[in-house]
């Protein structure tokens, strides 16, 4: 079971965490949550079974956040807690079906008992799902579930096709459906996919796997009067789902290898997220691996030279963006190693995260995410936090301190451009000239001109220096050029304000 714990006052909701073992009563996942407002966000991909919620709290309280949840996902128990009695509290509960109130400060005792009480539920209410299960059918889900995972051995596939009356023989092919958004229930999805698979004169079994999505295993007659593509196409109208497609094959036996092309294919979904239908490409079959030697370079640039950790990962980001032929999972396991090493060779980088990214929730965070832009995103916010703590006595980061260096250097050079100084640091012009401005407060090209005006200033203010050497030296093409753009900044030409300074 997966618990979600939302409050917040970081140390009441860690605090709860960390007081229990919460093994004990069958809960293996732990997600907590600020407000009301992350909480919606996290339960979107986390499919919490239970949540255990503060009312009180900035962006979206309890009572709004627990509206959300039980329409979404009506199956979960939710647990109010809050140091605020009030009759309104009460009502709410009622009307949202939650099945327990309890008082801040937490009493323990209390808690863990409105606890087991809430597993206790979702226990007996998935038995008595169970029992609603027409017996044979749940003989061909279980029997289904089984062979999608291996392949049987030979007798004992016969003995079980004999039992729930399949055909051992025949044309199968697995497909996977992933809901990636959450504004139905999974029952609701469930009920309207068996509905359009009605329509189709085939036998077909469909079940939800945790993880995986909607695993439908259809049976057909004849492959060639039956459209798998019409048939999921509108399945598909239905914007929030996708789908994974594997290959037909000739006996139930080999379901499994359906399955896992099914798979596959969905894992592409990670890097293309503008096709709803995915089907087998010949890039899909071999899949890379990754470079084991990725993470010592990490370690070694980490301790060494520091300042070139973001080059070093936006190259590693590029290239497996362009690739798409490494697994997704492989690439989530690396990230995550990576980040977390980082984490442990200097506690408390993330405090400049805002709070949304704690430690401990490193793994999960990264394991749930659907897509690779969310991953670069995520990796990027974390190098913004990485720099903010090893950033220099001015503030700025690494990669700005970088910039500001290599322009007063060739402040001198008139075709000083912003892609010249992207391709010194080795990062895009676009993503450069973002980060600057964040951080400058002014984009980069109006901070050359602003360094060449203050230095033609700076030597203006000698008569050693001629109108036409303060030009060169500044980097402007002509004395001309100069002269009317030092007149646009300062209302006057370079002569008067000379005169002016030197009086």
């Amino acid at each position: 079971m997966k618990l979600m714990i939302v409050d917040d006052e970081e140390y009441t909701r860690e605090g709860i965490r960390d007081s229990f073992e919460w093994s004990e009563l069958g809960i293996q996942e732990i997600m907590l949550a600020r407000n009301g407002k992350e909480a919606l966000t996290i339960a979107k991909w986390f499919f919490p079974d239970i949540i255990l919620t503060d009312i009180k709290m900035p962006q979206k309280d309890g009572i709004e956040f627990t509206e959300e949840i039980v329409r979404l996902f009506p199956e979960c128990r939710i647990l109010f807690m809050s140091g605020y009695v009030e009759v309104e509290y009460f009502k709410s509960a009622l009307k949202l079906d939650v099945i327990d109130y309890i008082e801040k400060p937490i009493d323990k005792d209390r808690l863990w008992k409105a606890m087991e009480k809430a597993v206790d539920f979702i226990q007996k209410n998935r038995k008595i799902e169970e029992i609603k299960i027409d017996n044979q059918e749940m003989k061909k889900v279980r029997l289904l579930q089984a062979l999608i995972s291996t392949e049987p051995d030979e007798n004992w596939l016969l003995h079980a096709c004999e039992e729930v009356g399949f055909p051992p023989k025949g044309n199968f092919v697995c497909f996977i459906i992933k809901q990636y958004k959450a504004s139905k229930s999974r029952e609701e999805v469930k009920t309207e996919l068996v509905s359009i698979l009605q329509k189709y004169d085939i036998s077909y079994l469909i079940d939800y796997l945790k993880g995986a999505g909607y695993v439908c295993v259809v049976q057909c007659k004849n492959v060639k009067k039956f459209s798998l593509t019409q048939m999921v196409n509108e399945i598909l109208q239905d914007k929030e789902l996708i789908a994974g497609l594997g290959l037909w094959v000739g006996n139930l036996k080999a379901i499994s290898q359906s399955y896992r092309c099914a798979e596959r294919v969905l894992e592409f979904y990670f890097f293309d997220t503008k096709t709803q239908m995915l089907e087998l490409k010949e890039e899909m079959i071999q899949p890379k691996k990754l470079d084991p030697g990725i993470y010592n370079q990490f370690l070694a640039i980490q301790k060494e030279k520091p300042e070139e950790l973001r080059c070093y990962l936006e190259k590693l980001l590029e290239e497996i963006g362009n690739s798409k032929q490494y697994r997704r999972d492989d690439i989530k396991s690396m990230f995550s190693s990576l980040l977390q090493v980082s984490i442990q060779e200097r506690k408390g980088i993330l405090s400049h995260l805002d709070g949304i990214y704690q430690a401990e929730d490193m793994e999960k965070r990264i394991q749930y995410m659907d897509t690779f832009d969310e991953l670069r995103l995520f990796v990027r916010n974390f190098l913004d936090a990485y720099e903010k703590e090893i950033e220099g006595k001015n503030g700025y980061s690494w990669i700005v301190q970088k910039i500001m260096e290599y322009v007063a250097q060739h402040i001198e050079n008139p075709d000083l451009s912003v892609q010249e100084i992207a391709d010194h640091v080795s990062l895009s012009p676009t993503y450069i000239s973002i980060l600057f401005k964040k951080e400058v407060r002014v984009n980069l090209k109006q901070y050359i001109s602003n360094i060449r005006m203050e230095k033609a200033k700076k030597m203006l203010k000698s008569e050693c220096y001629k109108i036409a050497e303060i030009s060169e030296k500044c980097g402007y093409a002509n004395a001309n050029y100069f002269s009317r753009a030092f007149h646009k900044s300062e209302d006057m030409t370079p002569v008067e304000y000379r005169e002016k300074v030197t009086l």
